[in-house]
């Protein structure tokens, strides 16, 4: 029983330890700024950005290149939840969607 929960315990770590080594989503991958952020990060971000300050039927079309949000319409709105909320308390500048780039 208890080597159970040991191992419950120590396979993350153990996990966190083998792939710690290797690059994450969007190492060395900036867009072209120095000062973006690359990867899985940026792209929730612009999702925010895009959800939040464009109307509906453009959240498909907007800037396919850069991010184009490509998951369901669910998803979509809690990005807006979640850009609105960024929006409100943490400030307009962590969703603009121009600027950020």
């Amino acid at each position: 029983m208890h080597s159970k929960i040991a191992l419950v315990f120590l396979l993350p770590f153990l996990l966190r330890f083998l792939i710690a080594p290797f690059p994450h989503s969007g190492e060395g991958n900036h867009h072209g700024s120095k000062t973006a952020y690359g990867g899985d990060y940026e792209a929730q971000r612009h999702w925010m950005e895009v959800t939040l300050h464009l109307n509906i039927s453009q959240w498909y079309k907007y800037d396919l290149s850069y991010w184009g949000l490509d998951y369901p319409p669910l998803i979509a709105y809690g990005s807006y939840l979640m850009g609105w909320a960024s929006d409100k308390f943490v400030g307009e500048e962590s969703v603009a969607l121009l600027d950020s780039r």
